[in-house]
């Protein structure tokens, strides 16, 4: 196993000390690397919705090219058809 030398705020020293003090974890390695891991989710779920968010663009994009698509004239407009949208789908 690497071993690293790292330093931490005050903020996050204090952290630390609280979960050792919780006995949530036995010692400092134990929370950085459970920080580590939640980065690693976080970081995997942001490129998810990223992944997601390209597909749906693709999506609209082909509809606008097949010319599947909508216009409006007003606010009001948009609003009433979403009102319609969201009573056909409930």
């Amino acid at each position: 196993m690497a071993t690293r030398s790292i330093s931490f705020t005050d903020h996050h020293d204090n952290l630390i000390e609280e979960k050792l003090n919780s006995g949530q974890y036995q010692n400092v390695s134990e929370v950085v690397r459970d920080a580590m891991r939640a980065l690693e989710q976080r970081e995997a779920e942001e490129l998810a919705k990223l992944d997601a968010l390209r597909s749906a663009v693709n999506q609209g994009m082909d509809a606008y090219e097949r010319g599947d698509f909508v216009t409006f004239k007003s606010g009001k407009e948009v609003g009433d058809y979403l009102a319609d949208q969201a009573k056909n789908n409930s």
